[in-house]
């Protein structure tokens, strides 16, 4: 967010398009693409940071790609790799929703 838009929050009172303590909780986190990776081009250490490791890659039939996302944790970035469903479209640089702790929430895009 810009210092501009940061006074305008502050002035207006308006609250931004973030995640709120009792939705962090419960594992929702912002996020960025920061890039897209066929299934078929998955190394080992894509496979590693695999959004629910226990399905694997096989067992997600209706995915066309991978996006690996960027979100900031304690002001470190990690990275979760997420399947992409083939009805959504998304480029690298793009904001995004995602749940670490429910493999069953897809990503949404902001």
């Amino acid at each position: 967010m810009t210092l501009v838009c940061e006074i305008i929050v502050a002035m207006t009172g308006c609250v931004s398009r973030g995640v709120s303590a009792a939705e962090s909780s419960k594992g929702w986190r912002l996020g960025w693409v920061d890039k897209i990776v066929s299934p078929d081009a998955l190394g080992p250490d894509e496979v590693s940071q695999l959004h629910c490791p226990t399905l694997g890659v096989s067992d997600d039939r209706n995915m066309q790609a991978y996006a690996l996302i960027a979100y900031t944790h304690f002001r470190s970035v990690k990275y979760v790799l997420y399947p992409v469903p083939s009805t959504l479209s998304l480029v690298a640089g793009e904001r995004v929703r995602i749940n670490l702790l429910d493999c069953t929430q897809p990503l949404t895009p902001l």
